[in-house]
C-alpha cells in the first residue's frame, strides 16, 4: 500500500500539522500584539496629559522664580544705593528703575516702597527697608491658570545707614 492510500482517520499528515500549529502560533502573537499596542495606546492618552501639565507647571515656576530673584536684585540695588550717607530718594527709585528695566520688567506696574520715605533724612545707623510688589499677571509666562501662582511677587531687602 502507498502512503496515499493509507487510511488517516482525521489524523493530518505531520506537514500540515506544521502548518496550522504555525499558522495558529502566527494570528495568536498578531491578536496579542495588536491588544497590547491598545493598551499602550490608551496607558499613553492618559500619561501624556499628566506629564505635560508637570512639564508646563515646571516651567511657570522656574520663571516665577527667576522673576522673584530680579525682583529681589532691584531691591537690594535700591537700598545699597539709599545706605550711602550722601543718598537721596530720587537717586534710589532710579536704580530700583533700571534694575528693573535691565531685567525687562520695567513696565509692570511695579510699586516700591522705602522706610523711610526720605532716606536723606535717616541718621547713621538707622534701618533703611525697599520693598517691591509686582502682580505676577503682568510678567507670567503662559498667561494661563494650568497651575497655581500668586497675585503679587514681593521683595524686601534692608540694611542700616551708613555714616560720613
Amino acid at each position: 500500500m502507498r502512503r496515499s492510500q493509507l487510511p488517516t482517520a482525521g489524523i493530518p499528515d505531520s506537514s500540515c500539522r506544521d502548518e496550522r500549529r504555525g499558522g495558529g502560533v502566527a494570528i495568536w502573537a498578531r491578536r496579542r500584539r495588536r491588544r497590547a499596542d491598545g493598551v499602550v495606546t490608551v496607558e499613553a492618552a492618559l500619561i501624556v496629559p499628566i506629564l505635560l501639565l508637570l512639564t508646563f507647571g515646571m516651567i511657570e515656576y522656574g520663571w516665577l522664580f527667576l522673576k522673584s530673584q530680579e525682583i529681589t536684585n532691584a531691591a537690594r540695588r535700591g537700598v545699597r544705593v539709599a545706605i550711602r550717607a550722601d543718598a537721596t530718594t530720587g537717586e534710589v527709585t532710579t536704580a530700583i528703575g533700571d534694575a528693573l528695566s535691565v531685567a525687562g520688567l520695567g513696565g509692570s506696574g511695579y510699586q516700591v516702597t522705602i522706610t523711610p520715605s526720605d532716606v536723606a533724612g535717616a541718621a547713621t545707623g538707622d534701618v533703611i527697608a525697599v520693598q517691591i510688589t509686582l502682580p505676577y499677571d503682568g510678567v507670567a509666562l503662559m498667561g494661563t491658570s494650568l497651575v497655581p501662582t500668586p497675585a503679587n511677587i514681593q521683595a524686601s531687602v534692608s540694611m542700616a545707614k551708613e555714616g560720613p
